[in-house]
C-alpha cells in the first residue's frame, strides 16, 4: 500500500479530496451494492469519500462519493439495465460528458478490480467497453500523471 499512500498524499496536497468515509460507510455501501471492494478502493474511501482531480469546479475526473456509487446504466440510461456483460459494474468516476468509469466487481479480488470505460454512446454494447486499468491503484496512478487528460484516449 506504499504506492497508494503516496498517491493519496498527492491527492491531499494537489487535488480536491472530500472528507473521509467511515469504515461503517464503506461497509454499508458494499452491502447496498452487494459487492466486496478491493483493499485499495476501501483505503481510498477511508481517505476521502470522493475527490475532484485537477480542478475544483470542472474536474476531468470526479471520483464519486460512496452514496452515489451505482450501476452505470442508472447514470447513462436513467434506468437499471444489466446485461451479463455489465452485471457487476459499479460506476465510481464521472469523466464528463455523460461518461463514467466503472469497477467490474465480477472480476474483483482482494487487491484488484478491472476498470472499464462506460462511454455513453455505446454503453452497454459488448465489445465497446474498454478496460482502461487493471486495478483502482493503476487507475489513480494513470489519472494523476495524465495532466488532466483522459489517459486512455
Amino acid at each position: 500500500m506504499d504506492r497508494l499512500k503516496q498517491m493519496l498524499d498527492v491527492i491531499a496536497t494537489a487535488h480536491f479530496p472530500d472528507p473521509p468515509a467511515s469504515e461503517e460507510m464503506v461497509q454499508a455501501c458494499q452491502a447496498r451494492l452487494k459487492v466486496d471492494f478491493p483493499s485499495d478502493v476501501c483505503e481510498f474511501y477511508r481517505f476521502a469519500n470522493g475527490a475532484r482531480l485537477f480542478d475544483r469546479v470542472d474536474p476531468p475526473y470526479r471520483i464519486m462519493s460512496l452514496s452515489k456509487l451505482c450501476h452505470p446504466s442508472l447514470l447513462i440510461l436513467g434506468e437499471d439495465i444489466r446485461s451479463d456483460a455489465t452485471r457487476g459494474f459499479v460506476a465510481f468516476c464521472d469523466v464528463e460528458d455523460g461518461n463514467y468509469l466503472a469497477m467490474n466487481t465480477d472480476d474483483c479480488t482482494a487487491d484488484k478490480c478491472s476498470i472499464v470505460d462506460c462511454f455513453h454512446e455505446t454503453f452497454p454494447k459488448p465489445g465497446y467497453m474498454e478496460v482502461v486499468a487493471n486495478s483502482f491503484s493503476e487507475f489513480l496512478s494513470n489519472a494523476l500523471t495524465s495532466d488532466g487528460k483522459l489517459f486512455w484516449l
